[in-house]
Parts: C-alpha cells; structure tokens; sequence
C-alpha cells in the first residue's frame, strides 16, 4: 500500500483534498508545517509527497520567504529516496520567467517558488524522484486562517477594501473543484506525467477594474491607493499546458454564495 504524505493540511486546498481522499477511502499522513514535514520524513518513507504547503503571508520579503519555503524544502529533500513528489507551485513562476521587471519589483513568494522547483529538479536526478510540478492560478478558495479576497467576498463582510492602482495586476482563476480534481488525478503519477511542468492556464481572470465593479455593485466600501511609481544536464522532460475556461469564474463564485 502507498504511503502518502500531504503538506500544508491547515492550506485551504490541502483541506480540500483531504476531504476528497476520505470519501475515496485513500489513507494518507498530514502535516500541517515544515517541522512536522522534516519530522515525519525522518521518520518513515513515503511512496509519494503532495507538498501542497508553502508561506505566502501579504508583505513578506525574499529572505522570509526564502527560509520558509526555499531552505526547509532542501532539508526535507535530503531525506527523500525514490520517492515520488507532487510539488504546488504558482503560475506567477512563468510570468516571472518572461518578465524584464527591475530586481525591486519582482514577486518574492513567485521566486521562491521557482528556486523550488529548480531544486526538486535537479535533486531528482540524485535522489531518484519522480515529481510533477503544477504551477496554479489563484485558486478561488479561502478558510478562516487566511482570509484573503474570497474570504471576505464569501462572508459578505461590510469592510473597507483598500486596492492598489496597480494596471499590471492581473490574476488568472481556478476553481476550488479543478484545483483538487487536477491534484487528484496526477497523484497517480502516471509514466507520461512524470517529470514535467505543468503550466495551468485559465481564460477567467481578475484585475483591479473587474474587482471594483463587483464591491460596487454589491455595495461594498473600498479606497484606492495609488501604485508608487538556466539549461543543465536534467531530469527534466519538458512542459504540458492545461487550459480551463473559466471566463466568468468570479462572478459565479460570487452569485453562488449571496
């Protein structure tokens, strides 16, 4: 029998696959942070990993984001022999790839992600992992713990949004249900999805404009603040693309729960 280990199981995603896993009556081992991560892996070998967890608190900085998310993924992968890992990562990494933004103005939590999946990849070919790397758009999820956007659109709260004018933010969305359904269905780790990255793509988005025509007509208060103006020997075996059409994604999200 597989022994599955998933990470980040206080994450709003991680909860909901959890929840999938028991109607399905597929066991699996939690944990909720890295310590528990390092601990458990030093423990017992697990067959497959979903490293779903990852620090991504508003206004950290590289060095935060680096410890947490960079450097504890080294240690815990230096326990890891054969084992197969399904690793989150965003889809803020491809965006970060192409960009010519100033060193200032790049995404912390983006590049850490991407230092993280350089690593799982080359450690891959000393360790004898299989991964599969999926790189997310927002997912329209939240729980108590992180109360993001969809937090406080779904709990229809009376507050104060404050919204940076910012003309380049423009986040794709995924939906709840195809985040855990995708996860679901490439934790089987089939031969043709091994080693490789998935760029996920979706055709719903949200910008600044599209959000504040929603908190105005639900007649939610918001402010504006104004904006203040790699190729080695690898194991690598390319890129896949999937494609959601989630064109109007937001807005039946948020007629779904008023």
């Amino acid at each position: 029998m597989n022994k599955i280990l998933i990470t980040g199981s206080k994450g709003a995603l991680a909860e909901a696959l959890i929840a999938k896993l028991k109607e399905e009556k597929v066991k699996f081992t939690k944990a909720k942070n890295y310590l528990e991560f390092l601990r458990k892996v030093k423990k017992i070998r697990f067959d497959k990993i979903l490293h779903l967890g990852a620090s991504n608190r508003f206004g950290q900085n590289f060095d935060e984001y680096f410890f947490k998310n960079v450097l504890n993924f080294y240690n815990v992968l230096g326990y890891c022999k054969n084992t197969k890992i399904l690793f989150a990562s965003t889809d803020k990494v491809k965006d970060l790839i192409n960009s010519k933004n100033e060193i200032d103005k790049i995404d912390s939590y983006a590049l850490s992600k991407l230092f993280s999946e350089k690593m799982l990849v080359e450690k891959s070919i000393k360790n004898n992992l299989k991964f599969i790397i999926l790189r997310f758009p927002s997912l329209m999820v939240f729980n108590e713990r992180k109360k993001n956007i969809f937090y406080y659109l779904k709990k229809n709260i009376n507050k104060n949004f404050r919204l940076i004018e910012n003309k380049s933010f423009n986040n794709r969305l995924m939906t709840k249900e195809q985040a855990v359904n995708l996860v679901f269905e490439k934790m089987k780790f089939y031969k043709k999805d091994c080693n490789k990255i998935f760029n996920i793509n979706s055709s719903g988005n949200i910008t600044i404009e599209k959000l504040k025509n929603i908190l105005k007509k639900n007649k939610l208060k918001y402010s504006i603040i104004k904006e203040k103006s790699l190729k080695k020997n690898t194991n690598f075996k390319g890129f896949e693309n999937i494609k959601y059409f989630n064109k109007n994604a937001l807005i039946q999200f948020f007629e779904s729960i008023n």
